[in-house]
């Protein structure tokens, strides 16, 4: 929740803020995806991962420890590991991995949406589809490109945030690599995230759009 918040709340502001002085809603009108030219959406989207990440770190660290406390029959609901970790290493242990996720958090950001606003301007351009076909269409194939581009730097990020002793970011991918090989080490896992990138994606898209659209009704 926290996440998609920040995200799409972000990359809207930068939109409507119009970084690169096109005046994209000097017409009144409400921005569009396909009213975005396509350097510009993937430069919006590198900046929303950034700021995303400073957002989303103490989430990430408390999932991903509270996955290994289950796999090793510890408490891992949420306040007990968040209670841990504060005890253990404080408020800095929230920001555990911080580079890795940024380094992550870039590149998914800027392919998802970049590629799902090009996408709704190549399908609105070629087709006639209805205003949910095209959200989901862009939206699910927006989620598998930013899954496939940011595979490598979620492995790492992962593995630091739940690491006894943190390494540096490429002290760790050369372990992984070296303990677990390139496939089952940093791709662990693409193929079910890149099948369900599609169908979340999808319906996450169609809810933005339409719930911004009544909001802007309503606001």
């Amino acid at each position: 929740m926290l996440e998609n918040a920040a995200a799409f709340g972000i990359n809207g502001a930068l939109t409507r803020m119009d970084l690169f002085g096109h005046d994209a809603s000097a017409s009144g009108k409400q921005i569009q995806p396909e009213d975005v030219p396509v350097h510009e959406s993937f430069v919006s989207g590198s900046i929303t991962g950034f700021l995303t990440a400073l957002v989303l770190c103490p989430c990430d660290v408390i999932k991903c420890r509270s996955q290994i406390a289950l796999g090793k029959n510890m408490p891992h609901d949420t306040m007990s590991v968040l209670r841990h970790t504060l005890a253990t290493t404080g408020t800095r242990g929230l920001f555990v991995g911080m580079g890795a996720q940024i380094l992550r958090d870039v590149p998914f950001y800027a392919v998802f949406f970049g590629v799902y606003q090009n996408v709704c301007s190549f399908i609105r351009a070629k087709t006639a589809w209805t205003d949910g076909a095209v959200y989901a269409t862009a939206g699910g194939l927006a989620g598998q490109l930013a899954w496939v581009s940011s595979i490598v730097p979620d492995a790492v990020k992962s593995t630091i945030q739940t690491a006894a002793h943190p390494k540096p970011f490429m002290v760790t991918l050369k372990d992984i690599v070296r303990t677990r090989g390139v496939y089952r080490g940093v791709f662990a896992g693409v193929e079910v995230a890149v099948i369900r990138a599609f169908p979340a994606n999808a319906a996450l898209f169609v809810g933005y759009e339409y719930a911004r659209k009544a909001c802007d009704k309503v606001l």
